[in-house]
């Protein structure tokens, strides 16, 4: 949140499915206003989702993963497994995700995995701000968030 001056968002798999863990944001910033706490869903909208599912397999997606057509937020949303697996593959490529504006119009997300010392994917972290910043500031945005979520592996890996 600091280093990306934007909301923070972490993210776990429970039950099957995305559930944010935790929001930390500054007063005044944008956020995904139906979005908090405990939200469980749109695994394929959202980047906090995506480093999930490109580790898993597809007959692990949750069940609105499991139909013809995913649900659509907005017009950038993919809707197909077959866009989906496209985007995945680069996912898995990055080992990052990325949100531009497929759960939210002028919202975007870079998210990061956290992993512990097996390297096992324990949770997501991600920050999302307006879309224009956002491709003004991949760059720096990439760097905070892989940062952060290399620093939160390391602490994780420590503990255990």
């Amino acid at each position: 949140r600091q280093r990306a001056s934007a909301r923070a968002y972490a993210a776990m798999w429970k039950e099957g499915d995305l559930e944010i863990a935790e929001i930390l944001g500054r007063r005044g910033a944008r956020e995904l206003q139906d979005i908090s706490v405990g939200f469980r869903g749109a695994a394929h909208a959202l980047a906090l989702g995506k480093l999930y599912l490109a580790e898993m397999a597809e007959e692990l997606w949750p069940g609105y993963l499991q139909t013809v057509h995913f649900k659509r937020f907005t017009r950038h949303t993919m809707t197909t497994a077959a866009e989906l697996r496209l985007n995945l593959a680069a996912v898995r490529q990055r080992g990052i995700a990325v949100d531009i504006e497929e759960y939210a119009d002028n919202v975007c997300c870079i998210s990061a995995p956290v992993r512990d010392q097996r390297g096992r994917l324990i949770a997501t972290l991600g920050t999302y701000l307006p879309a224009r910043r956002f491709r003004y500031q991949y760059k720096s945005l990439e760097r905070a968030v892989r940062d952060t979520a290399e620093a939160a592996s390391a602490e994780v890996g420590a503990a255990l």
